[in-house]
């Protein structure tokens, strides 16, 4: 925090803040070293400690740590000096009186270890000169400050004793960067994110409220140990993954179902109330079968909010369902035919062959009741439940659902299930709440009393369990209430405290709320309200300074990365449905207005601000600035797309309400733009976001994803790990074993696509890349796993180009001596060739931090040989071009013959400086001229013919002429543009090679010219490789005027509107890689990204006969024909012409019909510019006439 960013109205309350910090830093102390202290107490109030009463440590000798905290906004202006120190009021004490006479009473009585000042600020000169460390020297002092200090303090002994005794810890950490300290001290290696955000929202209670924790103020180990602890209760998930610790609600229930399902085969619905489970339950379940070998598949027709896939499908789900067959039971279902209608063969072979085993073949459904609420039609869920039902012989169909109505299920299901079959979930038994207490007991969340010492722990806990029970009739989210009551309050758990709390009747969470609703203050209701409906993430310090103190309501709520949100959704749907809850939130708008105007953060404020606004009766600025470019300018500095679409909706509805169509269908159709861009206007929004949030340092558009995670898309997730900047970042972690859990269930369930599970393959091996912690002989074995060839070979170069990317030379290293089988061989040379070009970029001696023992790859043997190796390497023969030249390509980039290229060079390069013959097959056709320029370049560096540097390939190759006017899947096509890209690769070997060991170089500006002077240099191509290699090889110069130049071009050319976007957006990568301004270019690309649609796009009739609508009306549409014209004579340069071929009969017809005065003066121009055109086709106008 910059020390002129703070508001002089929150100059105390930083303070405090500030005052926390310093006591959370010597708790954390404590958690590290439990016998450092007996108990430590923020703002204590005990009159002993006096004006030292900031921070209290009591250690286990009977003495205390005392420190008295003092924070400016300001050190730069208000130091640490002498006059500061000494200034009191004509009848008042200073600062230092007050802390010696404390100091003082405390040191007769033998109670002082020691005792300090904590301070940001600085110590001026003076000051500066009297200290010894942290100790004051008073024969340093000047005369007349000492004996004004010594008049002070009451004498020299007094002023000796004190200075003796007192220490002066001066020019602390500003307050943000002494709360990352802290907190990386913390997160991750003990706890999470919202464990460091609970003990900043409780070492903010415990200096607040009197005796908290209670009963005396002071907080021990164990209250530490229940707030940092990873092992808190969870908000219910919503993706059905198992917790760690889950237990069934009821043993026996479970092992009534377990029974029924392997003795009873035939239909089972389990159902269960929201909040109970009923999907986590039926995850364990399927895990418990398999456990005991009774073979099952599933279905979820829910999976989570990150899941886009139509789960709806009967093809889908059949093709799922068969997958899990094949993969696990495949001797099965050998031979049938894999088509989505025969499911119901597939099954019955299954109930057959397991009958000759004697076990039941088990078909879970989940999730039927998320059909009937998102899908109106339920044919496909029929279709599926015709092939299951009537179940087949030794099949069961366990079918999971909350209670619909019939007509909301499938026909098959009501037909063919009783009553008996129909299960409930039930509530947590009386042995499942105390096993759940014994578990937080073991996490060290259970503060034992000392009140029935008498007691053995075990009976303890069991009356503990009792009271929980009791009190919430086993319903979880109550149960997780009433414990987090308990813990919050630092209350030692007693079964006749626990019945104190608010109980939960029935077990209906809605009367919990009721009755504890009667008991709350007015702030606290009010606080409620204003979570529920203003529709954000508030953070805690702005509940307080609109509503008061949460500390009634804290155990209700979740303290997360963006803010305060509720621990669980149905406390926000209580709040919803009252009846004064309308009326009390409108009470509230001036005060939640004034907070996002003055003191909410950015985001907050930029997201809901006019919203809120408008609500309280201000609607200017949602109706009126809510413009295209305030749309351009959002996207550009990185806030999300959803909140724009959320922010214009509003703004459509309030100018409909309004009766303003014209402004409505305005909203409408940016909003439309906005909502649709990043989807179809550009191939990857999430670079854009990449780019925006890194220039912006948008850090708070990050915090508010990474508390989204599991809604997120895997793209999404990889744009969030992009863009968190510190790379130790517990985001990080977090996104990378969502991805893994991601990937796990798409290899159990085999749900979506195989190309779905690739990209999502690829998204985890890039934040796998860039996770610290990343174990990666763990990732090669599962790349191994891979069963076809293609797909294993593909997704680790891919993981290899990712860790090179990153230049994760650790990783690499790692991975090197992982793969040390024969089978390994190809992989290790790929490991080894990126980490030359990692050394190269990050300065590393690559013989120093890597020391292999057998062959290495080509590259790395020519860089050993260039940089003194004393090795003699075998020879290697040239790669067989067999598997890489080929007859028929594939459009698009080819991998195979480009590393075919590149391999051929840099091995005949290792052979000749070894003092090998350069022996090998050269290709037919195009490719074997190609082939012999790379080998007699090879001949040449290696007899020092020619220079080892970036542009020698491109010098080399300037006899051989490029393939032009070909299709690209011709194989000489293919050929060549494999070889230009080839070309670049191996220039950037060849600098690797080049580049001294232990340093770094950039390409030289005489290198960079002759390469770009080759025919066969494409300045495009070599941009994308810089940009996805993040290879930054240019001085920035040459980088800033090759970026220029792309500028020039694309500014003045008309392109389809994706493909300029995404032209913008590589652009604006490039000039982040490079360190150089992007804003410009981001706004050009959002631009384009909310521009006219580049395919399929009808707007432009909508607009004509618009213009025809606003002449009927009698109004002159001249000028907006003027305006309208030169686009439709583009709009097929701009769009694909898919939609937009008739634009211009359209427009001439309309003309025609509006004036045809117009039309000849309209096109007069036209025709002058082109008239071989305009004369081309007098009948087709004359026509449209």
């Amino acid at each position: 925090m910059s020390e002129l960013s703070i508001k002089n109205a929150a100059i105390t309350r930083t303070g405090y803040d500030y005052q926390d910090l310093i006591g959370i830093e010597i708790l954390i102390e404590y958690y590290r070293d439990p016998d450092r202290y007996e108990w430590v107490q923020l703002e204590s109030e005990d009159s002993e400690f006096g004006a030292l009463e900031d921070v209290v440590a009591a250690l286990p000798d009977g003495t205390f740590e005392l420190a008295q905290v003092k924070f400016t906004p300001r050190p730069d202006i208000y130091p640490l000096n002498w006059e500061w120190l000494l200034e009191k009021k004509p009848r008042g004490t200073s600062r230092l009186q007050k802390w010696a006479a404390s100091l003082q009473a405390l040191t007769l009585k033998g109670k002082v270890k020691s005792a300090c000042l904590r301070t940001n600020r600085r110590p001026d000169v003076d000051f500066e000169k009297s200290l010894r460390n942290t100790v004051i020297d008073l024969d340093a002092l000047d005369a007349s400050v000492r004996t004004k200090i010594e008049g002070q303090l009451g004498g020299v002994d007094q002023t000796s004793s004190f200075f003796s005794n007192f220490e002066f810890k001066h020019s602390e950490k500003m307050i943000d960067r002494l709360e990352a300290t802290l907190r990386g001290r913390l997160v991750p290696s003990s706890t999470n994110s919202e464990g460091w955000l609970l003990l900043l929202h409780q070492a903010r209670r415990w200096a607040s409220l009197r005796n908290e924790p209670q009963p005396d103020g002071r907080i021990t180990h164990k209250h530490l140990t229940q707030i940092i602890s990873r092992n808190r209760p969870q908000p219910l998930s919503q993706d059905f993954r198992i917790p760690p610790g889950y237990e069934p609600p009821s043993l026996q229930f479970h092992e009534d179902l377990m029974r029924r399902v392997a003795d009873r085969p035939g239909i089972w619905v389990l159902w269960g109330s929201p909040g109970r489970g009923k999907s986590t339950y039926l995850s364990y379940a399927v895990d418990q079968l398999r456990a005991h070998d009774i073979p099952a598949i599933r279905h979820h027709y829910f999976l989570s909010l990150a899941d886009s896939g139509d789960r709806n499908y009967f093809a889908d789900i059949a093709s799922s369902l068969m997958d899990q067959m094949v993969v696990r039971y495949g001797e099965a279902v050998k031979g049938l035919e894999e088509a989505p209608t025969e499911l119901r063969k597939w099954v019955e072979a299954c109930g057959a062959h397991f009958a000759m085993q004697a076990k039941p073949f088990v078909v879970v459904i989940d999730g039927l009741d998320h059909v009937a609420r998102e899908y109106a039609d339920l044919g496909q869920m029929n279709q599926l439940f015709n092939a299951l039902l009537p179940c087949p012989p030794n099949v069961t169909v366990l079918v999971g659902t909350q209670k619909v109505a019939d007509s909301h299920l499938p026909f098959r299901l009501v037909q063919h299930s009783v009553d008996e079959s129909w299960i409930e979930v039930p509530s947590m038994d009386r042995d499942a709440v105390h096993r759940w207490i014994i578990m937080q007991h073991k996490a060290g969340r259970v503060l034992l009393s000392d009140v029935h010492s008498n007691r053995t722990e075990q009976h303890e806990l069991g009356s503990i369990g009792d009271a929980f029970y009791d009190i919430s009739m086993g319903h979880p989210l109550h149960l997780i209430y009433s414990f987090e009551a308990m813990v919050r309050g630092g209350l030692a758990f007693d079964a006749e405290e626990i019945g104190r709390l608010p109980s939960c009747p029935e077990g209906d969470i809605r009367k919990y709320y009721a009755g504890l609703w009667r008991e709350l203050s007015p702030s606290a209701k009010q606080t409620i309200h204003a979570i529920a409906g203003s529709g954000f993430r508030w953070t805690e310090d702005g509940l307080r300074r609109c509503f008061g103190p949460i500390e009634e309501i804290d155990h209700l709520l979740e303290f997360q990365r963006s803010g305060v949100a509720p621990f669980h959704g149905s406390l926000l749907a209580f709040a919803s449905e009252r009846s004064d809850h309308s009326a009390s939130f409108k009470a509230l708008l001036p005060r939640i207005e004034t907070w996002l105007k003055s003191d909410a953060p950015k985001f907050q404020r930029w997201g809901w601000l006019w919203i809120i606004q408008a609500l309280n009766g201000n609607e200017q600025d949602l109706l009126n600035a809510t413009t295209r470019q305030w749309a351009i300018n959002s996207l550009v500095e990185g806030w999300p797309s959803e909140q724009i679409v959320e922010i214009l909706s509003r703004a459509e509805e309030l100018a409909f309400s309004r009766d303003d169509f014209v402004r409505t269908t305005e909203l409408r159709t940016l909003k439309t733009r906005v909502e649709n861009g990043p989807e179809f206007q550009v191939q990857n929004f999430g670079q854009f976001c990449e780019v925006a949030i890194r220039t912006a340092s948008n850090i708070e558009s990050v915090v508010f994803s990474a508390d989204q995670l599991g809604s997120l898309g895997s793209d999404e997730i990889v744009t969030l790990v992009k863009t968190t900047p510190d790379r130790s970042s517990d985001i990080i972690e977090d996104a990378f074993e969502e991805l893994r859990r991601r990937v796990n269930l798409w290899i159990e369930l085999r749900h979506r696509p195989d190309s779905d599970f690739e990209l999502l393959v690829r998204h985890f091996l890039e934040v796998a890349a860039i996770y610290p912690q990343t174990d990666v002989t763990r990732a090669i074995r599962f790349l191994k796993g891979f069963r076809v060839d293609g797909s294993r070979n593909s997704s680790f170069r891919t993981f290899v180009a990712f860790l090179r990317r990153e230049k994760r030379s650790d990783l690499l290293i790692r991975a090197a001596k992982a793969l040390n089988g024969e089978k390994d061989i190809s992989w290790r040379l790929q490991i080894e060739d990126a980490l030359v070009i990692v050394a190269s970029t990050t300065g590393q001696d690559v013989s120093k931090a890597y020391a292999p023992r057998s062959q290495v790859s080509p590259l790395l043997s020519c860089w050993r040989h260039f940089h003194k190796s004393t090795d003699k390497q075998r020879h290697v023969s040239l790669p067989d071009p067999s598997a890489s030249i080929r007859k028929e390509h594939e459009y698009g980039r080819n991998p195979d013959a480009e590393n075919y290229f590149v391999s051929v060079f840099f091995t005949a390069l290792a052979n000749c400086l070894h003092g090998h013959e350069v022996a090998g097959t050269a290709p037919d056709g195009w490719a074997g001229e190609a082939f012999e320029n790379l080998t007699n370049l090879a001949k040449d560096i290696a007899a020092g013919r020619a220079q080892l540097s970036f542009a020698a390939p491109y010098y080399a190759a300037r006899d051989i002429e490029p393939v032009r006017n070909d299709r690209i899947t011709n194989p000489e096509g293919t050929q060549y543009s494999s070889f230009v890209h080839a070309l670049s690769d191996i220039a950037v070997g060849l600098h690797a090679i080049k580049t001294p060991a232990g340093r770094t170089l950039r390409v030289s500006s005489d290198e960079i010219r002759t390469a770009r002077s080759s025919k066969h240099w494409n300045e495009d191509s070599w941009m994308a490789a810089q940009i996805e290699s993040g290879l930054a090889l240019l001085e920035t110069s040459m980088a800033q005027l090759a970026l220029d130049s792309a500028v020039a071009v694309e500014a003045r050319s008309v392109t389809e509107s994706n493909q300029r976007a995404d032209r913008w957006i590589e652009l604006a990568r490039y000039a982040l890689l490079y360190e150089l301004p992007a804003t410009s270019l981001l706004a050009r690309a959002a631009n384009s990204l909310i521009g006219y649609g580049w395919r399929k796009d009808p707007w432009i009739y909508d607009v004509l006969d618009s213009i025809e609508d606003v002449h009927l009306g009698g109004a002159n549409v001249i000028p907006l024909l003027d305006k309208i014209v030169p686009i439709i004579e583009m709009i097929t340069e701009f769009t694909d012409g898919k939609g937009t071929n008739h634009a211009r009969v359209a427009l001439i017809e309309k003309v025609a019909r509006i004036s045809r005065t117009s039309h000849s003066i309209l096109f007069t121009p036209h025709c002058e510019r082109r008239p071989s055109s305009c004369g081309s086709r007098p009948s087709e106008t004359h026509r449209a006439n």
